[in-house]
């Protein structure tokens, strides 16, 4: 099984965890039973086939360790199966160590809506679901 985390980068920036999916062109695939990171470009694994559980599902991955992640790409994720982690800074190999000690915080519909500044009014958020 694998986690995949958003990064800066492949190369200077590999090992920093970036703002989320949304701001990354790569990322870091952590293969928990053999303790290996494979970097890779986003677009590889999150393809628009339409079932995206499947892809993830062939890539083998089970979770994701993000700093900020949009209420719907959470709920994308959570509907798949994947488990979503906050990270605690944007150090990639702190992160991992603090998910091999089961120390990183599941992300939450609520940590996903405050981060995107939604909570305390529908006209603070861009999402069409929310307003409907």
């Amino acid at each position: 099984m694998k986690i995949m985390i958003p990064v800066v980068d492949n190369s200077a920036h590999k090992l920093t965890i970036a703002d989320g999916f949304n701001t990354s062109s790569h990322v870091c695939l952590y293969d928990i039973e053999k303790n290996h990171l494979d970097w890779i470009e986003a677009s590889k694994i999150i393809r628009l086939t339409g079932n995206i559980a499947k892809e993830f599902a062939n890539q083998d991955i089970c979770g994701v360790i993000t700093n900020h992640i949009k209420f719907m790409a959470l709920g994308l994720f959570n509907d798949n199966g994947l488990k979503v982690y906050k990270s605690r800074g944007t150090e990639l190999e702190r992160n991992l160590d603090l998910f091999r000690n089961r120390k990183l915080e599941p992300f939450t519909i609520h940590d996903a809506l405050t981060d995107s500044g939604c909570g305390s009014s529908c006209n603070s958020c861009s999402s069409t679901a929310c307003k409907n």
